[in-house]
């Protein structure tokens, strides 16, 4: 929540006195008012303005506001700016003014294009804070962090990595050269192979062996080593 002080009015706790000239200089004085709490309660966040509603044409003089928030999402809320003017001599006038207020998350940005499949590398990341959508999982993590990722979609320089744009990285990665092991009763023999898809250790690819049309399935045993295992 925001870190709020101020005076108050009967039945509005916690609302701030303020003296204004203009509508467009009670927005200014709430925003700063607004902006003052999320730095006192210790987050970073971006606020917008979100429209007015109720607000004389014309409003000058002392005025109540009172600020109350309302989560919209885990990282977006509504903060509602409720204004009452302190004329005695007239009926009070009361409205409101709302923002959007959406928490800056650290996350991890590129800063070079990355090819799909490209390896993850520190010196072309960097941090920031951005706004993210709710629906958004960031890569949360070190950047040490991703040491033997590779990226799964092409990133533009500027683009923030999300955790679904991570894989491990291939041992054995598609049309690049692969020593193929076949084993013939208690004979074992080695052969130069292509990888026709990439694999992590443990699983089953098709290889195509040096020379030969025929696809096999291999077992990835170790960077660059597979095992036969069907086909021949």
């Amino acid at each position: 929540m925001l870190a709020l002080n101020g005076a108050a009015w009967a039945g509005a706790p916690g609302a701030q006195a303020l003296t204004v000239s203009s509508i467009t200089d009670l927005r200014a004085q709430v925003q700063g008012l607004v902006q003052r709490g999320i730095e006192a309660s210790g987050r970073a966040a971006q606020l917008n303005d979100a429209g007015q509603w109720g607000l004389p044409e014309g409003l000058q003089g002392d005025v109540w506001v009172s600020v109350h928030e309302k989560t919209l999402d885990a990282h977006t809320r509504q903060v509602e700016a409720k204004v009452r003017t302190s004329n005695l001599e007239t009926a009070p006038a009361s409205g409101s003014l709302r923002f959007v207020l959406r928490d800056l998350q650290p996350v991890w940005v590129s800063t070079v294009v990355l090819r799909q499949g490209a390896p993850l590398v520190c010196g072309q990341l960097r941090q920031e804070l951005r706004v993210l959508r709710s629906n958004v999982s960031r890569w949360s993590g070190t950047c040490e962090g991703l040491a033997g990722w590779r990226v799964k979609r092409p990133i533009d320089a500027g683009d923030v990595l999300l955790s679904s744009d991570l894989a491990p990285q291939s041992a054995v990665s598609a049309n690049q050269e692969a020593q193929a092991s076949i084993s013939v009763g208690a004979v074992r023999i080695e052969v130069r192979a292509t990888a026709l898809a990439d694999g992590q250790v443990g699983q089953e690819i098709p290889i195509r062996l040096a020379g030969q049309s025929s696809v096999l399935k291999a077992r990835v045993l170790a960077p660059g080593e597979v095992i036969v295992i069907k086909g021949l």
